[in-house]
């Protein structure tokens, strides 16, 4: 595949990471430092004192002198100098934190107040640089742009935010020359002394720093489809691995691979395409390793990487890395600098500014923290991403290494001047240094560039750089700051991707192990400040609420604690006690979310992962989203580590049946999208539990309420207003949320299908989505949905009853459509995801594009087919006497069959999307792609199965009957294969959907008809398939170990064991590959059946071999289906190419002698196209080789996208 076609980078949860990093319990209290609200202080304090003198601002804070007039604050740029973004940036990565995080806010000011004076100035600061992104005279717009604007975009979906991006991009690109294949960095070079570089027709100036602006192009590329932007940045990271990689004579233990070291500027010759020269702007000289150069060409390098997934960026980036360690570690001792207050020595893992500079003061050596930062920033992007590969241990190397220069980077440079909030007695916000007289606004010292940078992803425990890589610097004034040399080109700093925000938020959770009580240190908010109080007014200042882009879901009043941080809760025996109201809070909510999103949603993903997230973890979250937790607690509290709730067995299954009754009780009041969303999981955890009763009326109730509220059709599409209905739901106000309300109907759909998950026990189940009611798109694909990248999946075609009617052809009823007037399969809607109105514009109708749609949209299609091989075929009342009905019905046989060969036909070549996030991935087998794979093979099974084990009444038919018993055979092969590697990858604790337990069971069942059907000897599948069924038992218990446990898996377990027996010790049993599950239902149909004298099921020697018919030429064997040459089978054969008869038997005496001849030519021509080679010949199963092995969010050419993982999921979805 093409590198650039990874186009994306979110998150879907962090893979654990093997090897302990050791960090001093003396270095915790300056780690706590980054919670403090010291960090939040400094940053209002200079916005509040540069606004104060000029608003909107036209100049932006850069550096921090040490010394001279400025001592201790901030001098300014202007707003077209590269750093301009830096500072908006680091306000919105405090919004961020007030969002997503916000117990880990140390200070008594409330949330609410934080969080409108963040987003107020956080805007008066970002708005002067939109007209940033239109110049072509500077490669630097990654650096401008993306630190703000990203955050606006996906904290507050501004869409202005998102076109500035992608404007910003385009302007990038237009330097590009697609001729030397790179971006051109500086138009001159001619202020160094005796250098002048300035005919751009002759000289092309190269420097490793660009690689850090191609986050910008392929974040661009990813949210706006174009594609350019992506191949170019990975033409020009190509380039530079030629001009700007020098390998060196240098080896590290532990690491096989090349070490690398940059220059830092290349001069190609335009004309030619040669270099020039290669030399130095900013290094001590042109052969010296530059230490920021080596820095950034390691994190640019470990972000094109986690893009693109492409082998040469990792051994690039892995070769950068190795070479800066070495360095490090073989550094004079004189870098190490003993701090009498700490009792140790600091500063090994601070670099020195240039690795081959000679040392002119060797007690105070110049050096630069920024680059160690950057550099620590690349390793913890590349330890995520080793991991995924399954090199843990040098995953583990990386995310220690990551950590030394954090800890010595904070020991050593930490500013001690402190500051703090207070409120004035007005209510107001104001800035105060904790000790009087001293003051210096910057973080960190030893830099050259304040505010260098954050990540403005999601993330889920992202305070540590928030606070860390929004540092501060210093002047060349200060003997141990870096030579400042020309400040024109000066080197830039960390910039913003979501690669390094998963990779980051690793770095928080593991310092978080190490100090567990950091959350604990949050103080409960202060009740006294009202949420409008204290805001900084500006003149001309934008309000605007976070929360209007999303309107509030109902809320359940359940009262919550305010304790943080909470160790040990000590649970009482009252049987009426509250016990959800401890689990929501702190890292067990934390760890209650972790658990739904990793276990649940997979199977289930109506929610939006991230905007959930976001919004529970907010102030007033949990009361927002009261009933969704409560249905978090009954889907996800059995997967938590009892070690993390601390709750006993008997109180686990208390607090469930508790959340389980509110969420009922709440749902019975009034209706909601939330309510919707909370009983999906109710139900699908019903059938899970083998509890189908209680399931069915919650289903029921769904598929009604859905249609009232008109989320069975497109908000475009919904029904005129009808006399005396009110309008149920008002429109969304995000795509976002449209979608989401689409998925909440798709999974109600799913739960609607006539799957026997919920029906083997019931004697019929009408379903109640129909064509009548139902007019829907697809949900897209999972990373569209996860990255917030508009996009639109065409209407998927339901079968009209009347339209499907037995007798009618169904082999041209389409599969997609563009709109409910076209039937077209080859035309639909697109999403101009350029043109971005407004929060509320529409896709416009264009040609269809199904590679919007992704794994969860194909289980759908594969349920469906399911669904309607059930209805329209299984269920359907033939008599068998009758020629025509007989021809309609093997008609309807053929066109099922040929259905479900198209649909495998035309499945991608790989259904995993390489643009899904690598977060997602739970398992290398996607959930949703692995569910529709062995849906399909099912369907294969329950269609075949009547024709390979044919009842009494189709004994005269000459029919391919081994052909189709070999098929289902196959299907039930390929199904166990495809079920025991997806529960090897899958972590051993994540549940799996009751309808993986569902085709496991048939295929099983399948195995048991083949062997009783045809004498053969049980194939050993069976006993594999089984045991899947009582891992896929153990997985569903959860990590709460109870007695026993009646679960759909294990009563499907036990029941297919109970047919064993039977088959072995009952010479008259019969069983059919469809039935039912319970032992009374069972005797029943038997005894029903006995009575009745014929049955759907067939004992092997009930009929003379004479029957069974023999084939004129076969190519199909006896032996192909592993026979065991019993009595009576050996010279058994299936229907080749000869011509079929009919037999002759007394009851269809009539149907011979009709008036027309027009039936019977009609049966008989079906009857050869069935048994024609090439009917035969066509490939029908989905076979374990046709699966994508690997890692979700891997290369692995065009495809769809995973929807768990996510996730998960998704995952992932």
């Amino acid at each position: 595949m093409g590198s650039h076609d990874s186009l994306n980078g979110t998150e879907y949860g962090n893979p654990e990471v093997p090897g302990a990093v050791s960090l001093q319990k003396g270095s915790l209290d300056r780690l706590s430092e980054l919670y403090s609200e010291n960090i939040i202080a400094k940053v209002l304090r200079t916005s509040f004192d540069q606004l104060a003198a000029n608003c909107p601002p036209s100049q932006y804070p850069e550096t921090v002198p040490q010394s001279g007039p400025s001592q201790g604050r901030y001098e300014s740029r202007d707003v077209d100098f590269w750093t301009c973004g830096f500072f908006p940036g680091s306000i919105y990565s405090l919004l961020e934190r007030s969002i997503a995080h916000p117990r880990t806010l140390r200070t008594n000011v409330s949330v609410p107040v934080l969080r409108e004076t963040l987003e107020q100035v956080g805007r008066l600061w970002s708005e002067p640089i939109h007209s940033q992104a239109l110049r072509t005279d500077t490669h630097d717009l990654g650096f401008v742009i993306l630190p703000h604007m990203r955050p606006r975009w996906e904290l507050l979906h501004d869409l202005r935010a998102l076109d500035t991006i992608i404007t910003a991009a385009e302007s990038l690109y237009q330097r590009y020359d697609p001729h030397l294949k790179a971006i051109r960095s500086w138009d001159t070079f001619d202020w160094h002394e005796g250098i002048n570089i300035t005919d751009m027709q002759e000289n092309f100036l190269v420097i490793i720093d660009s690689m850090c602006n191609m986050d910008l192009l392929f974040y661009a590329a990813a949210h706006s489809g174009k594609k350019h932007l992506a191949e170019a940045a990975v033409a020009h990271s190509r380039t530079l691995l030629k001009s700007h990689i020098r390998v060196e004579a240098a080896s590290r233990p532990g690491y096989p691979g090349k070490l690398y070291s940059t220059p830092h500027l290349v001069n190609f010759s335009p004309r030619t395409g040669t270099i020039k020269e290669v030399r130095t702007a900013q290094g001590y000289s042109n052969t010296s390793t530059w230490t920021r150069g080596q820095a950034w060409g390691i994190l640019g390098y470990a972000q094109t990487y986690h893009w693109t997934g492409d082998a040469d960026f990792l051994d690039t980036a892995c070769g950068l890395v190795e070479y800066f360690l070495l360095r490090l570690e073989n550094a004079l001792d004189y870098v190490e600098v003993f701090r009498g207050d700490q009792g140790q020595r600091v500063g090994r893992w601070v670099p020195l500014w240039d690795f081959d500079a000679p040392i002119d003061d060797v007690e105070s050596p110049l050096r630069d923290t920024s680059a160690g930062v950057i550099a620590a920033n690349g390793m913890l992007i590349l330890s995520q991403d080793l991991s995924r590969l399954g090199r843990h241990e040098l995953s583990a190397r990386y995310l220690e290494a990551a950590c030394n220069i954090v800890q010595d980077t904070l020991d050593l440079a930490l500013a001690q001047e402190k500051a703090r909030l207070t409120l004035t007695a007005g209510g107001t916000l104001k800035v105060e240094d904790v000790e009087p007289g001293k003051r210096f606004d910057s973080i960190l010292k030893h830099a050259t560039v304040c505010f260098n940078g954050a990540s403005f992803g999601k993330s889920k425990a992202n305070v540590v750089e928030r606070a860390l890589f929004g540092s501060g610097n210093d002047d060349a004034a200060s003997s141990s700051s870096v030579v400042q040399g020309n400040q024109a080109p000066a080197s830039h700093s960390h910039i913003p991707t979501d690669s390094s925000t998963a990779a980051l938020s690793l770095l928080a959770q593991e310092l978080q192990k190490l100090n567990s009580n950091i959350l604990g240190l949050t103080p409960a908010l202060s009740p006294s400040v009202g949420p409008d109080s204290g805001v900084v007014h500006c003149p001309n200042s934008p309000k605007n609420n976070y929360r209007a882009h999303k309107g509030k879901r109902q809320r359940l009043n359940i009262e919550q604690s305010p304790s943080i941080g909470s160790e040990t809760v000590s649970h009482a025996d009252d049987e009426d006690a509250d016990l959800s109201t401890d689990l929501l809070t702190g890292r067990k909510l934390e760890a209650l979310l972790d658990a739904y999103f990793e276990n649940v949603h997979p199977w289930v993903p109506h929610i939006h992962r991230a905007t959930f997230r976001r919004e529970v973890l907010q102030g007033d979250g949990i009361a927002d989203h009261s009933l969704m937790l409560q249905a978090v607690i009954v889907g996800a509290l059995r997967f938590v580590d009892p070690a993390t709730h601390q709750f006993s067995p008997n109180s686990v299954k208390r607090l469930i049946e508790q959340s389980r009754q509110k969420v009922l009780m709440a749902s019975m009041n009034d209706i909601s999208v939330e309510k919707l969303q909370a009983l999906t999981v109710l139900a699908f955890i019903h059938i899970g539990d083998g509890e189908p009763q209680k399931a069915w009326p919650i289903v029921a109730s769904l598929t009604r309420t859905v249609d009232f509220l008109q989320l069975s059709v497109e908000e475009a599409e919904r029904y005129p207003q009808a006399f005396l209905r009110p309008k149920p739901l008002s429109p969304p106000s995000t795509w976002v949320e449209e979608e989401e309300r689409r998925r909440v109907f798709w999974n109600i759909f799913i739960l609607d299908r006539p799957s026997p998950t919920l029906r083997l026990t019931s004697p019929r189940w009408n379903i109640g989505l129909t064509a009548d009611n139902v007019s829907r798109r697809l949900p897209i694909n999972g990373s569209h949905w996860n990255d917030e990248i508009p996009a639109v999946a065409p209407f998927f075609g339901m079968w009209d009853k009347s339209a499907a009617k037995i007798g009618n052809s169904v082999a041209f009823l389409p599969v997609h459509y563009p709109s409910p007037g076209s039937t077209s399969e080859t035309s639909g809607p697109q999403y101009d995801v350029a043109s971005h109105g407004n929060q509320t514009s529409r896709p416009q109708a264009a040609s269809m594009d199904v590679s919007t749609i992704g794994a969860f949209a194909y289980y759908v299609e594969s349920l469906e087919s399911l669904c309607r091989i059930n209805i329209y075929f299984l269920q359907q009342k033939i008599e068998f006497s009758n020629r025509l009905e007989v021809s309609n019905w093997l008609t309807r046989f053929k066109e099922l069959d040929l259905r479900l060969v198209h649909w495998k036909m035309f499945l991608p070549a790989k259904w995993q999307d390489p643009n899904v996030p690598r977060d997602l991935a739970t398992t290398a087998l996607d959930p949703n792609m692995t569910l529709a794979h062995i849906t399909h093979n099912t369907s294969m099974i329950l269609l075949h199965q009547r024709i390979a084990y044919p009842e009494p009444s189709l004994k005269s038919i000459k029919l391919p009957n081994f052909h189709s018993a070999e098929t289902c055979q196959s299907a039930a092969i390929e199904t166990t294969l495809s079920a025991v590697k997806y529960l090897e990858l899958a972590p051993p604790y994540m549940p799996l959907s009751p309808h993986f337990s569902f085709c496991v069971y048939i295929s099983a069942r399948l195995l048991l008809v083949h062997c009783r059907y045809y004498g053969f000897e049980l194939d050993p599948q069976f006993w594999t398939l089984v045991d899947c069924l009582r891992d896929i038992s153990r997985r569903w218990e959860g990590r709460q170990k109870h007695e026993s446990t009646t679960c759909l898996s294990s009563q499907f377990a036990e029941h297919l064991q109970y047919l064993y027996h039977l088959n072995e010790g009952e010479p008259d049993f019969s069983i059919g590959v469809v039935g039912p599950i319970d032992d009374r239902c069972l005797q029943a149909t038997e005894r029903e059946r006995a009575s009745a004298g014929a049955s759907s099921s067939v004992r092997i020697h009930q009929f003379p071999d004479s029957q069974l018919h023999t084939a004129q030429t076969g190519d199909y064997t006896a032996g192909k289906l592993h026979s065991s040459s019993a009595p009576g089978i050996d010279k058994i054969h299936p229907l080749g190419d000869g011509m079929a008869t009919w037999a002759t038997h007394s009851n269809v005496t009539a149907a011979r002698t009709s008036e027309s001849g027009k039936p019977q030519d009609e049966l008989a021509n079906i009857i050869s196209s069935l048994t024609d080679q090439h009917f035969m010949g066509m490939d029908r199963v989905i076979a374990f080789d046709d699966f994508n092995l690997e890692l979700s969010g891997m290369p692995t050419g065009k495809g769809r996208t995973p929807d768990s993982l996510q996730g998960q999921t998704s995952g992932g979805n």
